[in-house]
């Protein structure tokens, strides 16, 4: 692979570019998950970010995140700010994060791709940084169009495009993308310096899939705050990532191979997944039907189906998917 830099990204000896891979599950498997890893390389020169930040009065985005990131990617796997991996496969609508002393939060919606299968995905993700900050939320259609998932967006309820999204907004900054076959939008949260990149992708059988990816950067004063949500602590230590809901005690956390399953799906539906009303802060469109009580399923079973489907092709090693996963659990499960 060759690589072509224009000189006018190196005057000066200066140079600016951000390399990122990313593992993308999406094709659907028979039990119902987001199969197949892609593997997609992105390059971007953005030339001198403080230059543009001279020019323009504005941060360049996205920003080269120096702190702790989580993420909550396809059906939906989550990854803590400590390096926890595991699945929340829940229906409904889940607390993501939340710094309890500044009332920043982010929550998440997670919804059904079929009817008949267990397995969810993102459809709709809310921010609130604060109590005089404005809440956002993306959205994703059900399904793409021409390949390509174009996302929409809502400011306190009103909804707004997202080239136009800090438009007389002065607490945060953010930029629209497009990425090959992805649309996004990254934001920067001025004061807790917090940058969300929330990224639609198109399932080959599945509809669209909202990505997020969340830093928190090493010097942002939330990081003296109690935090509490599906995407933990951001202090180092993983074995408090787990926590009861309101955040003051650990909750035990189990073995890699159920952290996956119907542990992890007991943990992140009965700590955080909304079920009053008054505590989801999404805003609803009435014409396509939509209500809390419509995506609300805080009741329902994890999926046992898929554990015991899970262990029987581990007990075969000359089965076809112990030759292609190993001793690799999640490729088994998905």
């Amino acid at each position: 692979m060759t690589i072509r830099i224009p000189p006018n990204q190196y005057q000066g000896g200066k140079l600016n570019f951000d390399v990122n891979l990313e593992m993308l599950h999406d094709i659907s498997s028979a039990s119902g998950g987001l199969d197949n890893f892609r593997i997609i390389a992105s390059f971007s020169c953005a030339g001198d970010p403080e230059t543009k930040e001279l020019e323009e009065g504005r941060i360049a985005l996205p920003r080269t995140c120096a702190g702790y990131k989580a993420s909550s990617t396809g059906d939906p796997h989550l990854m803590t700010f400590d390096g926890l991996k595991y699945d929340c496969q829940g229906s409904g609508e889940f607390l993501l994060m939340k710094s309890v002393e500044s009332d920043f939060l982010i929550q998440g919606r997670f919804v059904k791709f079929r009817p008949d299968k267990k397995p969810t995905v993102t459809k709709s993700v809310l921010i609130k940084a604060g109590k005089d900050v404005p809440a956002i939320q993306v959205n994703v259609p059900d399904d793409a169009v021409n390949g390509m998932c174009k996302p929409f967006a809502y400011i306190d309820g009103t909804e707004q495009a997202i080239a136009d999204l800090d438009s007389n907004q002065a607490s945060f900054q953010s930029e629209a993308f497009v990425k090959r076959e992805r649309e996004g939008l990254v934001i920067y949260f001025l004061a807790s310096k917090v940058q969300v990149t929330l990224t639609a992708k198109a399932s080959s059988k599945n509809g669209c899939v909202l990505g997020t990816t969340v830093c928190i950067e090493s010097d942002s004063p939330l990081l003296t705050n109690t935090f509490q949500g599906l995407l933990g602590t951001p202090n180092g230590d993983m074995t408090d990532d787990w926590m009861s809901e309101g955040g003051t005690t650990s909750v035990a956390i189990p073995d890699t191979d159920s952290q996956r399953m119907v542990d992890a799906y007991d943990y992140c539906v009965d700590n955080w997944c909304i079920r009053e009303e008054g505590d989801s802060l999404f805003t609803y469109d009435e014409d396509l039907g939509e209500s809390f009580d419509k995506f609300e399923d805080c009741g329902a079973a994890g999926d046992t189906e898929t554990v015991t489907c899970v262990e029987k092709a581990r007990e075969d090693p000359q089965s076809k998917l112990s030759q292609i996963c190993g001793d690799d659990y999640a490729c088994f499960v998905d």
